[in-house]
């Protein structure tokens, strides 16, 4: 089983917030797909729990007694693209603010760095 790991340093508390509301909003979207879409629910609810599941990995993170000034964050393959989702979602957003695009295309382009090519993949696979 191939197993990647993106990670991402010096994260901000800020920018937690900011990953908890986009996944809050991608969920919210991924139940509207499902009632347009039935056909596909299957993925759309796969994706949700993967959201879900983040959320609340940040939501630890964020409202501790005493939460760190910066996270490492590390995810495997899935949590990473599901978040790169989530990010680009927020900042297709009319409401977001200006800061708030840009931090989130400041993350979309290090997860989208970090994500292992279809040749390394299949290389992993293979070995």
């Amino acid at each position: 089983m191939c197993r990647y790991q993106i990670k991402i340093s010096k994260v901000l508390q800020k920018d937690l917030i900011l990953f908890k509301m986009a996944l809050n909003n991608y969920v919210s979207f991924q139940h509207a797909l499902i009632d347009m879409l039935p056909n596909n629910a299957d993925n759309y609810k796969m994706r949700i729990g993967v959201a879900v599941e983040l959320y609340y990995d940040f939501h630890s993170r964020t409202e501790k007694q005493k939460p760190a000034n910066h996270s490492l964050i590390d995810l495997p393959l899935h949590k990473a693209i599901v978040l790169k989702e989530a990010l680009q979602d927020q900042v297709s957003q009319k409401t977001t603010e200006i800061w708030e695009r840009s931090r989130c295309n400041g993350y979309v382009t290090v997860i989208d760095q970090a994500l292992p090519t279809a040749l390394q993949i299949k290389a992993a696979a293979v070995s």
